[in-house]
């Protein structure tokens, strides 16, 4: 980054909050990255660390991609405790809550603001374009200059800061900071956060290369243990079957809570624990150009909303591979016994 201000080594700490040297949190941050851990897990460790080190009274961070958004929010609860809230996509949460999390700062403030198009004597803006007000209750005007309207997006948070995540072309990143007394924040302290949410957003980026990488490998592994199974000499049909459904749910994005069932002929074999749900995917068996089966795999308990309800995209492609292994397995097998 180009600054003006020399950088500080840490913000001045805020009462109630145990402070977390500026170095600390990156390496936090990009510590966490290396390990191979769902996304809002990342998150939640990472919004609490970030937390600590601002010394706020709320933060929260949110990920925009593919139409969907995915929203972290952190508060002091009571003195040094830190409760984290997370909410992804269009429905489902994985922490178990049920309302809605809303950013400190309304939409459409928040469209004016990325765009430039804010005016206000309280308000402030660095060169990488964040945004901070020392008295939310004072009125801003929206809009290209001449025009627009005015707004008061204060509530309980009376000192407010919006700092861009860079994620790439595809994917935005915000990062919101609240404190309930005026004047909380410095342009200097503004720009160690934009320091804090560039690392955050390098680690994002590695975080979930991590991750698909680890993802990758669960389903090789899933798919070479499928074709292990059905090598083994004299296994039946119906015990391969049985044998796959077990082999599926390590294969999914949350194995511990997920389960299986693959059917054939109206015979159907299920993996342990299992329960059907409403979350659930599946692909259809053809056996010589007729369909004779299918292969579902559900999860037994909601998820946070993903491409296809809370299960990936990659994960319909495992499923297809899967029902389309399984029918080449099936006729290899049935070919071998006609002609015995």
């Amino acid at each position: 980054m180009n600054r003006n201000d020399a950088t500080p080594a840490n913000p001045p700490s805020r009462p109630g909050m145990r402070p977390v040297r500026f170095r600390a949190v990156l390496h936090g941050l990009l510590r966490q990255a290396q390990d191979a851990r769902r996304r809002t897990q990342f998150l939640r460790d990472a919004c609490e660390q970030i937390l600590r080190f601002t010394g706020v009274d709320e933060l929260s961070v949110r990920i925009d991609e593919s139409g969907k958004t995915l929203r972290c929010r952190a508060a002091t609860a009571d003195r040094d405790e830190v409760e984290v809230t997370i909410r992804g996509g269009e429905g489902g949460t994985s922490d178990g809550s049920a309302h809605e999390l809303a950013d400190p700062i309304p939409d459409e403030v928040v469209e004016s603001i990325l765009a430039g198009h804010v005016r206000s004597p309280t308000a402030s803006f660095t060169r990488e374009r964040s945004f901070w007000t020392g008295d939310a209750t004072h009125p801003i005007m929206l809009g290209e200059p001449g025009g627009g309207q005015t707004a008061i997006i204060g509530g309980e948070l009376l000192s407010l800061a919006l700092i861009p995540i860079p994620l790439g072309s595809d994917r935005r990143g915000l990062l919101f900071l609240g404190c309930r007394r005026r004047d909380a924040f410095s342009r200097a302290e503004i720009q160690t956060f934009e320091a804090v949410a560039e690392t955050l957003g390098v680690a994002l980026a590695h975080q979930r290369a991590q991750w698909a990488l680890g993802e990758r490998v669960k389903e090789m592994t899933c798919l070479y243990g499928i074709g292990k199974v059905a090598q083994e000499s004299g296994i039946s049909i119906d015990e391969l079957l049985g044998r796959v459904a077990s082999l599926l749910p390590p294969g999914w994005q949350y194995p511990e809570n997920t389960c299986a069932r693959v059917s054939l002929d109206g015979s159907a074999h299920c993996s342990e624990g299992f329960e059907e749900t409403a979350a659930c995917q599946m692909a259809i068996i053809t056996v010589d150009g007729m369909p004779r089966g299918k292969v579902e795999v559900f999860y037994t308990r909601q998820m946070p909303e993903l491409d296809e309800g809370p299960l990936l995209a990659e994960e319909r492609k495992l499923i297809d591979a899967v029902a389309g292994q399984l029918a080449l397995i099936i006729e290899h097998k049935l070919a071998g016994e006609e002609r015995e």
